[in-house]
């Protein structure tokens, strides 16, 4: 587990402070994933099973969500996501 930064982290785009967090999905399955398409795919696709809808597995998690932690910028939101 990373250790907090002793000051908040600066969004390398408008280098304003970011705040630390996680981005939270909730799943209609028992085991969810969050899974990280290629700019190309039909967002539809996403809620498909994973042999049908593709993605790569990202983050899996249990009791019908995935938490994936990250920070984000509120100043020109972006949010920024390590898995």
């Amino acid at each position: 587990m990373q250790s907090r930064p002793s000051s908040p982290p600066e969004c390398p785009y408008c280098k304003t402070p970011i705040q630390p967090g996680y981005l939270g999905v909730a799943t209609y399955q028992a085991l969810g994933t969050a899974r990280w398409f290629d700019p190309g795919t039909d967002p539809l696709m996403v809620g498909l099973p994973l042999g049908v809808g593709g993605g790569e597995v990202v983050a899996s998690g249990g009791l019908g969500g995935v938490v994936v932690y990250g920070y984000r910028c509120t100043n020109c939101r972006t949010i920024i996501l390590r898995y």
